[in-house]
């Protein structure tokens, strides 16, 4: 049983730490092994569409926005969990949707999702 966890946040407005959705599809194109390139792209581009669909559902999120990926290192210590970031067009709103609970954004959390 999988969980996630969705946070809906004030504006953050430096974002050095994360990169774009187009910036870490780069990077899987440059850093993965060849035979592993599809496969890496359509984990994440999946990822980030239930980060949508919870957003849409749980919280205020207008459907606008800039996708930013982060990574956390897995259990294992051998691949990264990650973090979808979307920070609203109009109002800069952020939405965070995270495998792993935060407990320091603990005041902005909107829902925990639990997927079989």
């Amino acid at each position: 049983m999988e969980k996630a966890y969705i946070y809906e946040m004030p504006p953050i407005d430096y974002f050095v730490p994360f990169k774009t959705l187009e910036q870490i599809i780069t990077d899987v194109e440059k850093e993965v092994w060849v035979e592993q390139v599809e496969g890496a792209k359509q984990t994440i581009l999946k990822l980030v569409e239930t980060a949508k669909e919870c957003f849409r559902k749980h919280t205020l999120w207008e459907g606008d926005g800039r996708v930013y990926v982060s990574g956390l290192p897995d259990v294992d210590y051998a691949n990264a969990f990650f973090i979808i970031i979307i920070k609203q067009s109009n109002n800069g709103t952020t939405f965070l949707y995270s495998p792993v609970e935060l407990p320091h954004l603990e005041e902005y959390l909107e829902a925990t999702i639990i997927k079989d």
